[in-house]
């Protein structure tokens, strides 16, 4: 039965096409210049090295620059979400139909989440949002995250849902005893590492309506 569906945001509830994610990432190695002086070859080069080793840009940045994490967050996430999202009425009749209760999981923060659902228009679809700061500047690469949200929600991983574009993620939803659903834009069907894959969003409810077990 599921009882819990823990759900991505960036890159999952919207496509990449839609350029949001891709304006924080620009804004992330921005934040690196400014405070590394690099040149745009070695700042690309950073990036990548921290996102690779440490799952996320803002966790590398906090192991081995000491940064403050909130003038990071600050920064990177000060920007106009309705200028790349719109209301979204086929995501929120999915989510709507759904079983369990819904919760966004996430590396971003809780400010920029609840902007992300008030433009697309589906704030009032979830029950709640974990965000970076609950997982005390964490990240989705490490395990005890998960293991923190459902002892707060007082369930057995094997009654929850996660539903991420990342594979890494998944990997260890999944070795938790997360049932598990990777979104892969790129049309990637393999089913190896998760339980479903599916291109899209919407695309979520002819699994889960199909297969709540």
């Amino acid at each position: 039965m599921i009882r819990i569906i823990l759900i991505d945001i960036d890159n999952t509830i919207y496509s990449k096409e839609t350029g949001l994610q891709n304006t924080i990432i620009k804004r992330a190695k921005s934040f690196i210049k400014n405070i590394t002086n690099f040149e745009t070859q070695e700042i690309d080069s950073l990036a990548n090295q921290l996102y690779t080793q440490y799952g996320t840009i803002l966790s590398g940045l906090i192991q081995e620059y000491r940064i403050d994490p909130e003038e990071f967050i600050k920064f990177v996430f000060d920007v106009e979400i309705c200028d790349f999202l719109i209301e979204d009425l086929q995501v929120k009749e999915v989510l709507t139909k759904l079983p369990g209760r819904k919760f966004v999981f996430s590396n971003s923060p809780k400010e920029y989440i609840e902007k992300i659902l008030h433009c697309l228009g589906i704030y009032d679809c979830f029950d709640g949002v974990f965000d970076r700061r609950y997982f005390d500047y964490g990240s989705k690469s490490e395990p005890v995250v998960y293991r923190k949200v459902i002892n707060y929600l007082n369930v057995s991983p094997m009654d929850c849902v996660l539903v991420d574009d990342k594979l890494a993620n998944i990997l260890i939803a999944k070795k938790l005893g997360f049932k598990t659903i990777w979104i892969n834009e790129n049309g990637l069907q393999d089913i190896s590492n998760a339980d479903f894959v599916i291109s899209k969003f919407v695309d979520i409810d002819k699994i889960l309506l199909f297969d709540n077990s």
